[in-house]
């Protein structure tokens, strides 16, 4: 018996059909009977305000939808990653079973929206005549009982069901012909659990008989780290102005708008290379009977960036660069932007430096500002004068950007090419973590009733002393230790003491400094592997607390 939870998830499960049929002259001229006889008196007030660029009445569809690409040669930009998904089918086709263990069985579209990722995807497959079964990860999410659940229960199994089944996804040859692939559209939103989500989707991976191709907007997103080992990475990015220019010209000859260049250029970068959410906007214009609307009035799209793109925008070099925008990428990360900037100012090349001492005193300009910025940020948060945050912004993350805008260098060999991650934070969090075991193992000492010293005169005078009493007597002979006949020595101290064996163990990991030499080398590397196993059993043996 299908409970109503499963039929619901499996109606999600419906098949892609990229199949447009071709409407005839007599049902066109039908339509167009029908919608002036509608819209008759509407017409005639249109033209009496003597706007006739907007006398035609417009289909009632979205724009959007109505100019989709229905070919590959529709499509705009992204024609490398279209290349890398054609021939990663195209191998699909030439490839065995048993040669497919090797082979990535998946890929990973990724990129912001409204750039035609799953459309690609469909219609490449279309190419290949391959039936499409698309499944939404956040469609599905919301149907299951919890929502860390991304592919659950019937559908799941619908899912295992369509991708390991050879007689579904194969005609004649059951090893050479491919007839269907599987879109798992927005992955990301997937949860990470063992239950429905990017553990579910691995799995199907490894079992799979059919091409698997995964989208996502966020390749960067932790939930994907474990999904990346098994999927072939594609990126998509935004098309470039002109094309999408290119493609909004068309699309406003065809419906009869009348735009200026000008404001399509406005369009375009406002709604930050969006071509389906400039369509939109497009299509709202020509509801409007204002001829005037068309070149002045430009609605923006807000958009959040993470903290990676708003660092590249900042660095990036423009010779004209609105002080708006950038104080607005900047206001969206104002607690994490101004660490990436001290972090990575040093390691560009600005544009405009002419030679290595002009480059230095661009950088002596960008520290200066970067300190003046910690001054303020400081300020502000003692005091709470929120008012300052903008021109903290300015002074902390955009002046120093704006100095030394331009190629990022790289100093190391196999050195990634992206800006760094703030090393403070990791400083800061390792900073915290030694503080809390010092002061858990002072807490040990002080509840024996040995000691009653504080964290900060343990960490001075009694640290060293400790790592040595502790570790000293484990040593093999040859580094004057006693091995296994000095375990009762330590055991016996640490019962004093309250120790525990986590204890022993962090004081080994907290007395270390790095350098070369026989000082810096971790105690447990003169402890016999023998002589460890044996203290564990008499830790146990004596109740020492783990």
């Amino acid at each position: 018996m299908v409970n109503a939870k499963d039929e619901k998830s499996y109606a999600k499960l419906t098949t892609y059909q990229y199949s447009r049929e071709p409407q005839s002259a007599s049902s066109t001229q039908k339509r167009a009977k029908l919608n002036h006889d509608t819209h008759s008196s509407g017409s005639k007030a249109i033209q009496s305000t003597g706007s006739t660029h907007f006398s035609r009445v417009r289909n009632s569809g979205l724009w959007a939808d109505k100019y989709s690409p229905k070919t590959l040669q529709e499509l705009v930009g992204n024609s490398t990653g279209i290349s890398a998904l054609r021939s990663w089918l195209k191998s699909w086709q030439n490839l065995n079973i048993s040669s497919r263990n090797s082979f990535r069985k998946a890929v990973l579209i990724s990129g912001p929206p409204g750039i035609g990722k799953t459309t690609t995807a469909a219609l490449v497959c279309s190419e290949f005549g391959l039936q499409v079964l698309s499944v939404n990860a956040s469609d599905t999410r919301g149907k299951c009982s919890s929502v860390g659940d991304g592919v659950d229960g019937m559908l799941a199994s619908k899912i295992r069901e369509f991708v390991t089944n050879k007689h579904i996804h194969s005609s004649n040859n059951a090893e050479t012909c491919l007839s269907s692939a599987l879109i798992m559209d927005e992955v990301d939103g997937m949860g990470s659990g063992e239950r429905g989500g990017i553990s579910e989707l691995i799995d199907t991976i490894k079992r799979t008989r059919v091409p698997i191709i995964c989208i996502c907007n966020d390749r960067y997103s932790p939930k994907l780290k474990s999904l990346m080992n098994y999927c072939l990475d594609i990126p998509f990015q935004r098309p470039n102005k002109l094309t999408i220019r290119k493609r909004l010209l068309e699309v406003a000859q065809l419906e009869g708008l009348h735009v200026d260049t000008d404001v399509l250029e406005s369009l375009i970068e406002l709604n930050h290379n969006d071509l389906r959410a400039s369509i939109n906007q497009m299509q709202l214009w020509s509801m409007d009977i204002n001829r005037t609307s068309l070149t002045k009035r430009v609605s923006k799209k807000d958009m959040t960036t993470s903290v990676f793109q708003a660092v590249d925008a900042l660095f990036q070099f423009k010779p004209v660069e609105p002080l708006d925008s950038l104080s607005n990428s900047v206001f969206q990360h104002m607690d994490l932007l101004p660490l990436f900037v001290q972090e990575n100012y040093v390691q560009m090349r600005p544009v405009l430096c002419g030679s290595e001492l002009h480059r230095l005193d661009l950088m002596a300009v960008a520290a200066a500002r970067v300190s003046e910025g910690d001054v303020f940020t400081t300020y502000m948060n003692r005091t709470q004068a929120w008012t300052l945050m903008t021109p903290n912004g300015v002074l902390a993350c955009i002046l120093p950007a704006a100095a030394m805008r331009g190629n990022r260098e790289l100093y190391g060999q196999g050195e990634r090419n992206f800006h760094r991650f703030p090393s403070l934070l990791g400083k800061i969090s390792k900073k915290n973590k030694t503080e809390r075991l010092f002061d858990e193992i002072t807490k040990n000492l002080r509840s024996s009733g040995c000691s009653h010293v504080t964290t900060a005169e343990f960490i001075m005078r009694y640290a060293f002393l400790m790592k040595r009493l502790l570790t000293f007597p484990l040593f093999s002979k040859q580094r004057g230790g006693n091995e296994i006949e000095g375990i009762s020595k330590v055991v016996s101290f640490m019962r004093d003491y309250n120790l525990s064996k986590d204890d022993w163990l962090n004081m080994q990991e907290l007395t270390i400094f790095s350098g070369k030499g026989p000082v810096f080398d971790a105690p447990g590397t003169h402890i016999p592997t023998s002589v460890k196993s044996s203290f564990t059993r008499a830790c146990k043996r004596e109740k020492i607390r783990n």
